[in-house]
């Protein structure tokens, strides 16, 4: 009996045992697949939220933002696919999308929604509007001052709304989704196109699927000209003496002359096809109005940039009731005049003539020092210039020119500044084609100064957004609150505070060529003063991870100002600008942060380093500006 006990007991030992082991096996097991992360685990697949367009093409650029109530959580950006991902903890998110593909815009009744359950969101865009665009029949924008565009509803022939066209050719119409056909109003008579009985267009119409249309307009006239026919010295000559700016410098230059007649209240295009990139010179006569169709101003300006194989078309406009002629005359380059922009590479080139330039202006993305060499076997002479050196040269002699020649230029003014490189070659026969390498050396020193306190990045106000003007009374109303520890505009003690918009986006946009950068790391605000120098490699160099100042405004905000040269803009009030029509929005989007003393002492110094590059640049222009308000250019407040 007692035997029988012992062995029954140690067989449920041993079995107790076993299975106190493999319950300690799983819980080890359990314990070395656990997960972990924002909710103690990490096998979680992410959110992942999908931007297409309405033809189911994806978008891609659109910011999208993932919110839980009112507070931003995280941010991504959508790829090529229309994608982006979120690793977030397992929860109910709502979704808002920024930076839209243009004419695009979100449904009213979209679905935004982000649950445990439901991580996968596509968000289909619509397009909206309706826009039409007249061309020439070599594709280049149809405009005239009087020509407006009507649409309306398939079925009807009455058009109440009518729209001037733009410089562009374009005409944009905010209608609802519906099928609508096209007229056209104030055309000249020589112009044509499809019309049906009724006199709409009888091409394609507006439908909810087909938002855009293009309509050719041809004209009675249009001449396609070939440079073959070279005037003569002596034409050039009899030229002159009626066109001042026909120089003799520019009479080096082979010239063709055209004329042709113009219809009473008509227009003649005049379309050449250069076979060299470079700087064209164009004369006309003053009977007509001649514009250039490939800018959206239309101003034909005497000395334009062509492109090799790209066509380029002249409009002459007659206003008069009676026809005339339209005459005028294109001085061509023996050489090319090349644009070319960001790091370096190869540019390739063609030299016309002996002691002429082929001429880059070469435009680099980061302050350095630059060096330009001809490849190859060609013997060549190479310069570099901060301006736009003359094609023609004097007699270069003949031991400036050897094989590889280069050059060296910098960028002491800042990022954008341009270096001209001249490369002339000396060779039996021209026209010469050669390959010019720019390559990027030591990197532009700079000096700097920081604010020292720790700056705490603003909570948006209620109320409505205000540039802080600058019409020389605002420091005057500047009143520091030292609770607040900053500067509130206006004496009252509930006065709103004043906020400095520090952007981290790079925009050239935003600044114009040669301004000095303030930027934003971690808590310290620097300026940043470029200067060139050849004999330094400072590693520590600005990144890619910098800011700059910002008024804040959108580009189309700005008060515009034509002049015979460029386009102007100006500083509008900050009365006409409603709240939600600045760049910045919503301000914290890159960074708000209060006006304190240190950063109000910053800001003097900046402008007072800066004030040539800042408030003098065509595109922040202030008008009647007061140098003591001029450094509140970055600043606002909420009222």
């Amino acid at each position: 009996m007692k035997k029988i006990c012992k062995k029954s007991l140690l067989s449920l030992f041993l079995a107790l045992c076993f299975i106190l082991s493999f319950g300690m096996m799983v819980a080890c097991d359990e314990d070395t697949e656990k997960p972990g992360g924002l909710d103690g685990t990490d096998d979680e697949p992410p959110y992942t939220v999908t931007v297409l367009k309405d033809d189911g093409t994806p978008a891609n650029g659109v910011k999208v933002n993932v919110l839980k109530g009112r507070t931003r959580l995280s941010s991504g950006t959508t790829d090529d696919n229309g994608k982006t991902e979120f690793d977030l903890a397992p929860d109910s998110y709502t979704v808002e999308l920024d930076t839209m593909p243009e004419r695009f815009r979100m449904p009213d009744n979209a679905n935004l929604s982000l649950t445990e359950e439901k991580r996968d969101l596509t968000v289909t865009l619509e397009k909206f509007g309706y826009m039409v665009k007249l061309v020439h029949p070599d594709d280049t924008p149809y405009y005239r001052e009087d020509v407006s565009v009507a649409i309306c509803e398939l079925g009807s022939t009455l058009c109440n709304d009518y729209v001037t066209l733009g410089n562009d050719g374009v005409a944009f119409f905010d209608y609802p989704t519906n099928s609508y056909h096209v007229k056209l109003l104030g055309l000249p008579e020589d112009a044509k196109y499809e019309l049906d009985k009724d006199d709409f267009y009888a091409g394609e119409n507006f439908s909810p699927t087909n938002r855009d249309l293009k309509i050719v307009i041809s004209t009675s006239l249009h001449l396609n000209i070939a440079l073959t026919t070279k005037m003569t010295a002596e034409e050039k000559t009899a030229y002159a003496s009626n066109h001042k700016s026909y120089n003799e410098t520019i009479r080096q230059y082979d010239a063709y002359k055209f004329t042709t007649e113009v219809a009473a209240k008509g227009t003649a295009s005049f379309s050449f096809t250069p076979e060299v990139t470079g700087i064209y010179y164009i004369f006309t006569d003053s009977k007509l109005h001649y514009t250039n169709k490939q800018v959206a101003s239309g101003y034909l300006s005497s000395t334009i940039i062509c492109k090799a194989g790209e066509v380029f078309t002249i409009a002459a406009e007659n206003y008069d009731n009676s026809p005339t002629t339209a005459e005028f005359v294109i001085a061509a380059p023996f050489s090319s005049f090349v644009e070319h922009k960001g790091l370096g590479g190869d540019v390739s080139l063609r030299v016309g003539r002996a002691n002429t330039f082929a001429v880059i202006e070469f435009t680099p993305n980061t302050g350095a020092v630059y060096t330009a060499t001809v490849q190859g076997s060609a013997s060549a002479y190479v310069t570099s210039s901060t301006s736009h050196p003359d094609e023609l040269a004097n007699s270069i002699p003949d031991e400036n020119y050897q094989t590889n020649a280069s050059a060296k230029g910098a960028t002491p003014y800042g990022i954008s500044t341009p270096i001209y490189f001249a490369v002339a070659v000396k060779a039996d026969e021209y026209p010469v084609n050669v390959t010019l390498k720019i390559e990027q050396g030591a990197l532009s020193t700079y000096e700097y100064a920081t604010v020292q306190e720790e700056l705490s990045q603003a909570i948006k106000p209620e109320g409505t957004l205000h540039g802080i003007p600058m019409d020389g009374t605002s420091t005057e109303k500047l009143t520091y609150d030292e609770d607040a520890k900053a500067y509130r505009f206006g004496t009252d003690t509930n006065a709103p505070i004043v906020y400095v918009k520090l952007t981290k986006a790079l925009d050239e946009d935003r600044f114009s060529s040669g301004c000095s950068l303030a930027y934003i790391e971690l808590t310290s605000v620097y300026i940043a003063t470029y200067t060139a120098d050849s004999e330094k490699e400072d590693g520590s160099i600005l990144t890619t991870d910098y800011s700059k100042f910002l008024r804040g405004f959108t580009r189309d905000k700005y008060k515009i100002t034509q002049n015979m040269q460029n386009t102007i803009y100006s500083m509008p009030d900050p009365k006409d600008i409603e709240d939600g029509e600045y760049y910045a929005k919503y301000v914290n989007e890159d960074g708000a942060y209060p006006l304190t003393q240190e950063l109000k002492e910053f800001l003097e110094a900046f402008y007072q380093t800066n004030k040539g590059n800042i408030l003098n640049q065509t595109e922040i222009k202030a008008t009647n500006q007061k140098a003591k308000d001029a450094w509140l250019f970055p600043c606002y407040y909420y009222a």
